[in-house]
C-alpha cells in the first residue's frame, strides 16, 4: 500500500506512521469483509440446509 510521510512527521505510538486517515479506511475494509463473509456464510448454510450424510 502507498502511504505519503512527510518529513519530521513522528511515527505514532505503533511505530508506525500511519494517519488517522489510513486507520479509518482500514477499519471500514475489515467492517466490509467481515459483513461479506458472513453474508456468503449465511447463503451456504442456506443452500445446503436439507443436505444430510448417509
Amino acid at each position: 500500500m502507498l502511504t505519503v510521510v512527510h518529513e519530521g512527521q513522528a511515527p505514532n505510538e505503533t511505530g508506525s506512521s500511519h494517519s488517522l486517515l489510513d486507520e479509518i479506511v482500514r477499519d471500514g475494509a475489515r467492517q466490509m469483509l467481515a459483513a461479506a463473509l458472513q453474508a456468503e456464510v449465511a447463503d451456504y448454510i442456506a443452500r445446503h440446509a436439507g443436505e444430510v450424510d448417509d
